[in-house]
């Protein structure tokens, strides 16, 4: 029979410098050792969530959502999704980790994590794992791991699972011996997962170097910092059934927990926006939204014609079909509050091809006039809202962002964030620096590449051929500076 394995435990680069490989490169290498289930497993991060799920899509691999929290006890327990409460338990945790605490003895920023009793509060809908080694029955401060596992396994009942590893080293056989046992103590299943940081073997330096960067070190420096060996990787498996050929148990439960997971992030998340107010006597959004669009029509149009009313009324009576009339108020909304305060906002983009943001005010052009395509900006084949940009007054943004706040209430309005990649020129000094090369080194090398690496470049790629990196390469460390 062939052997079945679901990995539950596994970062990608989310987990900022102590994951080596993107959620692309996970889903791969999934499908190419042969993993039909991943679990996606950050630290204090969902990030990579969406664009794990969209390359399992791509891949054929089953994707279970979740993430590692950082208890304040110590250490960080690894936390999946069993349906869609458990979804937005699991994101209500992140945040409440990674809020600024009000409380002064609570972990600065930078440090996320969250007491038991806010994880017991936001328990259901998600399946325990104990996080390994690096989970807080290894951390904790007593040296017992039962009480914290016993606290643990009251919280999640029958959704906590005792987490064990093999990384092929010495001290695993002890450390395994001792998580079964208290498995048995407790009453409690265990099961087998990889605490994978990199997709495959030949992405490990890739990892030590980001350790380094994150402990400010040289390789040299880095001792025990860095881990022995190439082991957490993603394997298939017939790999992982081999190592457990003795305990299968703990391979076999691993498709028991990602059958509980029935969580799907493309299939079951439809975000709702916040209700908008109605005035008294207004019987629904879509009539409310009408009517600010008749009154602004009859202020853009001074002469319309049946041309212009039925494009209104056929932009209205898709925003209906769609469920989008509360967005719309929304954005109109914003922009009234703005230019009640003399705020300068404008809206752009395909937005602008819409008679309804033209009567809103939202924009400031004619998409009758111009002849502009409304489906670009909004069809039935959409299965999302769509993006209404706006440009706010820098000096003054400040004043709308408040009243977001205020008017929709903080669980319901966030800032957006980047994630800032590292450029090529970047990277070749972040890893010259790791290696411990001179900066005049560093510069010569970096000055080879360009801004814009491809993500899969070699060094034969990457670098002016017969420059500093060939000669660093036939060890002339001052010619290549």
């Amino acid at each position: 029979m062939t052997p079945r394995y679901a990995e539950l435990h596994a970062r990608s680069a989310f987990s900022f410098l102590d994951g080596a490989s993107t959620p692309e490169a996970l889903a791969r290498r999934a499908a190419e050792v042969g993993l039909d289930t991943l679990a996606l497993t950050d630290l204090d991060d969902l990030g990579g969530a969406v664009r794990f799920a969209e390359a399992c899509a791509r891949e054929g691999v089953r994707p279970l959502a979740g993430a590692e929290l950082s208890l304040a006890a110590g250490g960080a327990v690894v936390l999946l999704c069993e349906d869609a409460r458990g979804w937005a338990h699991l994101c209500q945790l992140v945040t409440r980790a990674r809020r600024a605490p009000a409380d002064p003895d609570a972990p600065p920023r930078g440090l996320p994590s969250v007491d038991l009793d806010t994880l017991a509060a936001h328990a259901r809908g998600l399946v325990c794992l104990s996080g390994g080694r690096d989970g807080p029955l290894e951390a904790t401060e007593t040296g017992d791991p039962a009480p914290l596992a016993g606290a643990l396994a009251d919280i999640f009942g029958d959704a906590f699972y005792v987490e064990v590893h093999d990384h092929a080293l010495l001290e695993d056989v002890a450390r395994v011996e001792r998580s079964l046992a208290l498995a048995a103590h407790l009453g409690r299943p265990w099961v087998v997962a990889a605490d994978a940081r990199h997709a495959a073997p030949h992405d490990k330096p890739i990892h030590d170097a980001l350790v380094c960067l994150a402990h400010r070190c040289t390789l040299d420096e880095a001792g025990d910092r860095l881990f022995p060996n190439d082991a957490r990787h993603l394997r298939g498996p017939a790999t992982v059934a081999r190592a457990w050929r003795d305990a299968p148990a703990g391979v076999l439960r691993t498709l028991e927990v990602a059958e509980r997971c029935d969580f799907a992030l493309l299939r079951d998340l439809r975000p709702s926006l916040p209700r908008f107010p109605l005035p008294a006597g207004t019987p629904d959004a879509d009539a409310h939204l009408a009517a600010l669009c008749e009154e602004g029509f009859r202020r853009r149009y001074a002469h319309p014609t049946e041309r212009h009313r039925a494009q209104l009324r056929r932009e209205l009576a898709l925003i209906r079909r769609l469920g989008l009339a509360g967005y719309f108020l929304i954005v109109h909304d914003i922009v009234r509050f703005a230019r009640s305060r003399n705020v300068l906002v404008q809206g752009r983009g395909s937005a602008a091809n819409s008679v309804v943001c033209y009567c809103l005010g939202v924009t400031a052009v004619d998409p009758i006039g111009l002849e502009l395509l409304f489906e670009r900006f909004l069809s039935d084949g959409r299965g999302e809202p769509p993006d209404i940009d706006l440009d706010i007054a820098h000096r003054d943004r400040e004043q709308v962002l408040a009243y977001v706040y205020e008017r929709y209430d903080r669980d319901h309005a966030a800032m957006v964030c980047e994630t800032i990649t590292a450029r090529g020129k970047t990277a070749v000094r972040d890893a010259a620096r790791v290696l411990g090369l001179p900066p005049e080194v560093a510069g010569a090398l970096a000055r080879q590449v360009g801004h814009a690496v491809p993500s899969d470049a070699t060094s034969d790629t990457a670098f002016t051929r017969g420059g500093a990196a060939d000669v660093l390469a036939e060890g002339g460390i001052e010619r290549a500076g």
